[in-house]
């Protein structure tokens, strides 16, 4: 099941991935915003293998983040808050006003995704399963305790024997990510 965040993320990709023809074909500014983005958001998948999953991403190259869980430490989050706030930087970069109209659409969901996003490095809160937000690990209302399990019992696939070892790498990294 997607949270809010996922819904997002996943449509943002998807108007990324539906809009890239034109705006590879345009100028200027547009191109330099689809390289931005593109690059964000591939990079972002590499921080993200439940992600990957969630978007069916975990083929090809992104096969081997099928049998991992995204990291939680609390050196991943502090290195999020540094990435947040550096995309950012980079989005405010692009000269908006220079945008074709499809174009400045996405800069403009962007933005607002990103200036959420590093707004968040104020909050000494642990990042808890994406929208979420508690100064807790482990919590019965959300986290890794529900969003785990329920991650694997209804995103996951499991057709193949690779899947189902991958299902139980992720199972066994379970305790680590508690």
């Amino acid at each position: 099941m997607l949270n809010r965040r996922q819904l997002l993320a996943a449509s943002a990709a998807s108007a990324a991935l539906t809009s890239a023809p034109a705006f590879a074909q345009a100028p200027g500014e547009d191109a330099k915003l689809d390289a931005l983005l593109t690059r964000q958001f591939e990079a972002g998948l590499d921080r993200a293998p439940q992600g990957v999953t969630s978007l069916g991403l975990d083929t090809g190259a992104r096969a081997g983040q099928r049998a991992l869980l995204n990291d939680r430490s609390l050196a991943a989050v502090t290195e999020q808050r540094g990435i947040n706030a550096r995309n950012l930087a980079e989005l405010k970069t692009i000269r908006a006003d220079q945008l074709s109209e499809e174009a400045r659409l996405s800069y403009d969901v962007a933005l607002f995704q990103r200036e959420v996003a590093a707004a968040e490095a104020a909050f000494p809160w642990h990042t808890n399963e994406g929208w979420k937000r508690t100064p807790y690990v482990v919590s019965q209302v959300g986290g890794v305790y529900t969003g785990v399990p329920d991650f694997l019992d209804s995103i996951h696939p499991v057709n193949t024997r690779e899947d189902a070892e991958a299902y139980l790498s992720r199972l066994a990294a379970f305790p680590k990510a508690l």
